[in-house]
């Protein structure tokens, strides 16, 4: 799965900040952060992890992340539809 740029900025727009890392124990995932005066938060709100069918949730800093938060995201459109719950519960 691709998280296009625009989606990355559309994320930004909404105070968040959305970083796909490399993991020795999951591979690829993505982490989710608050953006507070222009900086990204050192702690992320919520962890998924990148497999062939979508981005998977792995955790989430507070039980109100783990029960809001869609557990399986399929694409990069999906994604964005995601970003406007994402940025009340982060």
């Amino acid at each position: 799965m691709n998280i296009s740029k625009t989606t990355i900025n559309m994320a930004k727009r909404r105070g968040i900040s959305i970083e796909v890392m490399s993991d020795s124990q999951f591979g690829e995932v993505v982490e989710i952060t608050r953006i507070e005066d222009g900086e990204v938060l050192d702690e992320y709100a919520a962890l998924y992890v990148i497999r062939d069918g979508g981005m998977f949730f792995v955790n989430g800093c507070d039980d109100r992340v783990a029960e809001e938060f869609a557990y399986w995201i399929k694409d990069d459109s999906e994604l964005r539809s995601h970003l406007d719950v994402i940025s009340v519960f982060i």
